[in-house]
């Protein structure tokens, strides 16, 4: 699986990345996984701070 690191590395033209993307579907699932694991892990993170900050 493509590293966190390297994608937060990236940085292409939009159009350039959307061609890879369609050349390369497993190379797009993998990114879909990264981006969902970080939307995870911050949701968790956010939920985590709220509970520690209450009352």
């Amino acid at each position: 699986m493509v590293a966190t690191a390297d994608l937060e590395a990236l940085a292409i033209e939009t159009t350039t990345f959307q061609q890879i993307l369609d050349q390369t579907p497993r190379l797009a699932r993998e990114i879909g996984a990264i981006v969902s694991l970080r939307r995870q892990t911050v949701d968790h993170l956010q939920l985590a701070d709220r509970v520690t900050s209450a009352p």
